[in-house]
């Protein structure tokens, strides 16, 4: 998996990357497909609210992206992997649904 940290306007400590890392070892638990993860970590001159945290995920073909702006950058960051995390889990249900299900026409001539 290629993991891609990056710092727009913004010098990414040691710190912001360990705790990037410990959000992204999570998602890596489950079995989502992911190939790539890149996570973009940036700062505004705006007072309030002025740290965003972006991941853009790269699973099986599909790419999701995830956007979080908080006043304090760790908060952002795991607000924006619980963001990702929801999307890859609904996405895993999706296709599962889609696998293991029939549709509705198969279920209504089983009744009959």
């Amino acid at each position: 998996m290629n993991i891609q940290i990056k710092g727009n306007h913004l010098i990414v400590t040691e710190a912001l990357e360990q705790r990037v890392k410990e959000q992204i070892s999570a998602l890596e638990e489950r079995d989502f497909g992911i190939t790539s993860i890149e996570v973009v970590l940036s700062c505004t001159n705006d007072k309030s609210e002025n740290k965003k945290a972006q991941i853009t995920v790269t699973a099986k073909g599909k790419t999701l992206v995830a956007v979080e702006t908080k006043a304090d950058m760790y908060q952002a960051i795991d607000g924006v992997s619980d963001k990702i995390l929801v999307q890859l889990q609904k996405r895993k249900d999706k296709i599962n649904n889609k696998k293991g299900h029939s549709s509705v026409k198969d279920l209504e001539v089983l009744e009959e």
